[in-house]
């Protein structure tokens, strides 16, 4: 959804591994650098999120876009899942960047 003050929109995770772990990293900038044998782009963390999936390995967040956000700031955010069956037992989603209107 649009990042504009008061609008609906939803972060969905899926292909994950079921019921597992996950963080959320969110950040005001992107300096991705190695992380868990994968790559980290939500760097430096302005916040962290721990969470977890569903049984399909999915997760879905709905939110609403809050006041008070300037014009032109970009969010990015990016989920670490625990997987036993990835290189280092995490698997990274790919990171996407938000720009508020």
């Amino acid at each position: 959804g649009s990042l504009q003050l008061g609008t609906a929109g939803s972060l969905d995770l899926s292909g994950g591994f079921p019921l597992a772990t996950c963080m959320l990293f969110v950040s005001l900038d992107s300096q991705p650098q190695p992380f868990m044998g994968g790559t980290l782009a939500t760097l430096p963390i302005l916040s962290q999120f721990l969470m977890a999936t569903d049984g399909t390995g999915a997760l879905d967040i709905g939110f609403t876009w809050p006041a008070g956000v300037p014009s032109g700031t970009e969010l990015f955010v990016q989920f670490a899942i625990a997987d036993p069956f990835a290189v280092a037992g995490v698997s990274l989603s790919n990171a996407l960047r938000g720009d508020v209107p």
